[in-house]
């Protein structure tokens, strides 16, 4: 009977699993395409998306428990970390790079600024082997929650398998962050067709953004999402070249969306801009923009409907 019982459980696990309805990403018609629509091994579902939202905000994965996701991405600014041009992470001590905002990820081709990861479920590798932040291995962390018997049944309802893998671990906080949608701005609005939705200095700025900020940050996700150099300094940060030891993307970073952008201060990949304001006037100075004081309102105008 006991034999019997212990084969019973993983089938019964197995239906529960299969019968849980799978939950795809999916955004308005202007959107554009995905680049991560759930995975193909695991199914997204809201077991999955509920395991990953514990996850990210569990601050016992960090070694010493005390730094989780939400730590340096704070939900109610885009999740990002606003006010710090540098998050703190184990003991006090900076991290290398303002945190950024995690927004419609699904549709962004890479991740951090220098784009070396080119996978959501990936990117968990970078903060957790971080020594500044979670200063973990990824195995050690799925060990740990091994021992958790709340994990292991969370683990099992959501993949309908033991024990905890590397693979769900990664996969249910992937299955959280891309999830992380905000397509309800006033700028939005515009784009699903309200005429209504920006205000008449709004929309001199948004005329003043198609041509001058474009070529930059084009499309639904204000971002073109190439790795470039903007010609402001770096404050000795390599960016791209960090990866390549190609001295020609020296200072490249990955040209981040704007979406949220007046919550999401201070801003450049070391947080050394600390308002709208002075990268606005920085950038019509170093780019030759032209852009009156008042042109430069109006576009502020603008870049504040977008959250």
């Amino acid at each position: 009977m006991a034999r019997f019982s212990y084969l019973l459980l993983p089938l019964l696990l197995w239906q529960c699993h299969t019968a849980v309805e799978e939950i795809p990403i999916s955004g308005p018609a202007y959107s554009g395409p995905l680049t991560y629509t759930g995975g193909d091994r695991f199914a997204r579902t809201e077991r999955t998306i509920a395991l990953g939202q514990k996850l990210f905000n569990d601050p016992n994965l960090s070694i010493d428990s005390t730094i989780s996701c939400a730590s340096c991405h704070k939900a109610d600014a885009y999740f990002s970390d606003p006010g710090k041009a540098l998050s703190v992470g184990l003991e006090g001590t900076p991290t290398q790079r303002n945190a950024s905002a995690l927004v419609n990820l699904a549709w962004h081709p890479y991740f951090f600024a220098e784009g070396g990861v080119r996978n959501l479920e990936l990117s968990s590798f970078v903060p957790i082997n971080n020594r500044h932040e979670f200063g973990r291995e990824l195995h050690d962390v799925v060990e740990g929650l091994m021992e958790d018997p709340c994990y292991v049944l969370e683990f099992s309802e959501a993949f309908g398998s033991q024990p905890i893998s590397d693979a769900q671990f990664v996969t249910a906080l992937a299955h959280y962050m891309a999830g992380l949608q905000h397509y309800d701005s006033p700028y939005d609005q515009w784009l699903s067709g309200d005429s209504r939705a920006l205000g008449p200095d709004a929309h001199i700025g948004l005329e003043l953004f198609e041509t001058h900020c474009t070529s930059c940050h084009s499309g639904p996700q204000l971002s073109s999402f190439a790795i470039a150099t903007n010609g402001l300094p770096t404050n000795a940060d390599y960016g791209r070249m960090n990866l390549t030891n190609n001295a020609e993307d020296s200072g490249a970073f990955k040209i981040p969306t704007l979406r949220g952008i007046a919550l999401t201060y201070p801003y450049m990949h070391d947080g050394s801009y600390a308002d709208l304001d002075t990268v606005l006037r920085t950038y019509n100075k170093v780019r030759a923009l032209g852009l009156t004081g008042k042109e430069l309102a109006h576009l502020k105008a603008f870049l504040n409907t977008l959250h």
